[in-house]
């Protein structure tokens, strides 16, 4: 009889080789649409460095925490445009500007905890916010677009990172630091410094308010005690 064992070995690897060059053709049309199709993330970090030029024009790839919040507003505001409910969405704004105002003599007690429950960026003890922080910050609030819980998700995937993964995301932005010639300094997070701002604040008022309590006590006292002495001698 006729043998039919290389003529079906043959067509089975004529389908096989068939089928592999079909998926390594589709796969490098995928990735050439992928890489064709515009990343939001690349253009808000190409509208940060834009917009960072203006207000360190000394190149020194930090900015005062008042000037690095209107950073943040000036990017968000010209990514949204005229996307007035997005800007609402992310707590930090309202309409066209931030919730808060921000002078030179910006003061931290005066920043909602709604909103600075919504940053994730970190101060140096001057007070001064480097590029990298500003631009991450300015980053969250852009994608986060229309979805409320958007900056709440990106949290909790940073606290469900591991640690090599953490070691490692820290190593990348070492090098990025080291690259913009940033010097390492102790920084403490924007969030907890503006609660414990308002809980020494709010203290030293109770405080205050407590010490007038007593002057008027020891006044009312001693008025007394003087009411009393004048009507003992009468």
């Amino acid at each position: 009889g006729r043998n039919w064992f290389p003529a079906i070995y043959w067509v089975t690897y004529v389908l096989l080789i068939v089928l592999m060059v079909m998926n390594l053709v589709i796969a490098v049309i995928l990735e050439g649409y992928e890489d064709g199709q515009a990343r939001p993330e690349e253009e808000v970090i190409e509208l940060c460095v834009r917009t960072w030029r203006t207000y360190d024009q000394d190149h020194t790839m930090t900015l005062p925490l008042a000037e690095c919040l209107k950073f943040i507003n000036e990017v968000v505001c010209r990514w949204y445009g005229d996307d007035l409910e997005a800007k609402r969405i992310a707590s930090a704004f309202n309409n066209d500007s931030m919730a808060f105002h921000v002078k030179a003599d910006f003061d931290l007690a005066k920043i909602p905890m709604k909103c600075a429950k919504t940053f994730t960026m970190n101060i140096t003890e001057d007070g001064r916010v480097d590029f990298l922080d500003a631009s991450r910050q300015a980053l969250r609030f852009t994608i986060s677009g229309r979805e409320v819980t958007a900056q709440e998700d990106l949290k909790a995937l940073e606290h469900a990172l591991d640690d090599k993964d953490m070691q490692r995301l820290q190593k990348i932005e070492d090098k990025g630091k080291k690259k913009l010639r940033l010097v390492s300094q102790n920084t403490q997070d924007l969030t907890r410094t503006v609660s414990v701002v308002k809980l020494q604040r709010a203290f030293r008022k109770t405080r205050a308010k407590r010490g007038n309590n007593l002057k008027m006590e020891d006044v009312q006292s001693s008025g007394e005690e003087g009411a009393n002495g004048g009507a003992t001698r009468t």
